[in-house]
């Protein structure tokens, strides 16, 4: 029997709690737009808003 891992996809990955907030930061910026930050830090945008959420 094999064993799975759970909870993940395989090939996630895990960001710093720094990165994440320092990319948070940048997106709370009213000059610029989460989908810009995202693409300027390779990420998906959907990402950085799911990070924004409290």
């Amino acid at each position: 029997m094999e064993s799975k891992a759970v909870g993940r996809r395989l090939g996630s990955k895990n960001y710093p709690k720094e990165f994440r907030a320092m990319v948070v930061a940048q997106s709370n910026d009213p000059a610029r737009s989460i989908a810009d930050v995202a693409q300027e830090h390779g990420l998906n945008a959907n990402m950085v808003a799911r990070w924004r959420r409290p």
